[in-house]
């Protein structure tokens, strides 16, 4: 199961929320008449703006060096580990001073993301798969398809109490093991959990709403718009994620 085949496992889930999220904001958020533009307004922007910063272009080749990498890990044989450890040393290097590198960097969410990933024997040897793969195990019975719809009403549910990097992490490590032998694909399990767990319904829960919120100074959108937003993204991965199951099912995924 290489890259390519999860590219074109993908593409119906993709094509759905991306068409069902511009139709969502086409819908309840029409836009207004067009504004006119002037020069001025421009250039007094780009003045703000500034010219680019030697910071910056270090952040843009970063990102650029960890894209590459990760797309040509297999042909150069390393570990994603190193790859994430080489673009901190550059980062730390070239961007960031001491004082940033103690308090920019957020360490506690870093420690907790250490603690999910090496949390996967732990699990296992708790004898937690076996547990969710017999609390599962009556809809399993149904066929593989209702697997797939149960573990996104679970992930979703989840999401309402927890916030969403552990809601992803933690059922992650529930369901990709059990996955196969309930007739559904570890890489199904994991990608459903990934849609509904980056979802918001309450505006406090959207980490990207909140950041736009603040960015915005509260001036583009309030938070009735951003409760109806995320209801309806929430429900678009749902429905994105039933439309996908037939390509699945066609593909070997599922069954």
């Amino acid at each position: 199961f290489d890259w390519t085949m999860w590219l074109w496992a993908a593409l119906p889930a993709g094509v759905v929320c991306f068409a069902g999220a511009l139709t969502a904001l086409l819908l309840l958020f029409p836009p207004e008449r067009r504004a006119a533009i002037h020069a001025d307004a421009l250039a007094r922007e780009r003045a703000v703006l500034g010219p680019v910063t030697r910071a910056e272009y270090a952040t843009g080749a970063a990102v650029l060096l960890l894209v590459v990498g990760l797309a040509a890990q297999r042909a150069l044989g390393l570990e994603p580990a190193w790859l994430a450890l080489g673009v901190l040393v550059f980062v730390s290097g070239t961007i960031l001073d001491r004082a940033q590198f103690r308090t920019a960097i957020d360490w506690g969410f870093l420690v907790l993301f250490g603690v999910l990933l090496g949390s996967g024997d732990v699990l296992a040897r708790a004898g937690v798969d076996r547990w969710v793969a017999q609390g599962i195990a009556p809809v399993a019975s149904l066929g593989p398809e209702l697997v797939v719809v149960a573990i996104a009403l679970v992930t979703t549910a989840t999401r309402m109490v927890l916030p969403s990097r552990p809601t992803m992490f933690l059922l992650m490590l529930a369901f990709v093991p059990v996955a196969p032998g309930l007739g559904v694909h570890g890489w199904v399990a994991g990608i459903v959990v990934l849609l509904c767990a980056n979802m918001w319904i309450l505006p406090y829960q959207g980490l990207e709403y909140l950041m736009y919120r603040e960015a915005t100074g509260r001036e583009a959108f309030d938070d009735r718009q951003g409760l109806r937003l995320g209801a309806v993204l929430t429900a678009i991965r749902l429905v994105a994620i039933a439309a996908s199951i037939p390509f699945w099912r066609a593909i070997g995924l599922l069954g």
